[in-house]
């Protein structure tokens, strides 16, 4: 994808979709370690399509663009993510940018994200929250699903 059309998407109305293109781009961004072209290229799109990229891509690429672009993963794209693959995120991101991105949800979708985690990741969330939120997290955990 060439600078010139990256960009002409980005000023346009509608965020982009995640089309061939954009992913391919995006793989070789990862590939090559390019932070800057993985930022042009990823924050454009809705978070619905960020959770689709990292359900598309392979465990080791996942990792590789974490690493790269886990600073800007916020509680949308985990409230996205599908269950089978939510853990292993929650895992690679730095705890600061988990606590940041966990502190944005509903309670409603910090529940979802929390029922599919291992205790230790369940407590640490918790500790993230404010007081009132981390009460009202635990009081629905309470109730049946």
């Amino acid at each position: 994808m060439t600078d010139e059309a990256i960009a002409e998407e980005v000023h346009g109305e509608e965020p982009p979709a995640l089309d061939s293109r954009r992913f391919e781009a995006i793989r070789e961004a990862v590939e090559a370690g390019d932070t800057a072209q993985l930022n042009t290229l990823i924050e454009p799109l809705h978070p619905a399509d960020i959770a689709d990229l990292l359900e598309q891509i392979s465990g080791a690429e996942r990792r590789d663009l974490l690493r790269l672009w886990s600073r800007e993963i916020d509680g949308e794209i985990l409230s996205e993510l599908d269950e089978s693959i939510r853990e292993e995120v929650i895992e690679a991101l730095p705890p600061e940018v988990l606590t940041e991105a966990v502190r944005e949800l509903e309670s409603d979708d910090v529940v979802d994200i929390l029922e599919d985690l291992e205790e230790p990741q369940q407590e640490f969330i918790l500790g993230a929250l404010e007081d009132a939120d981390r009460v009202a997290v635990e009081q629905a955990m309470g109730y049946p699903e």
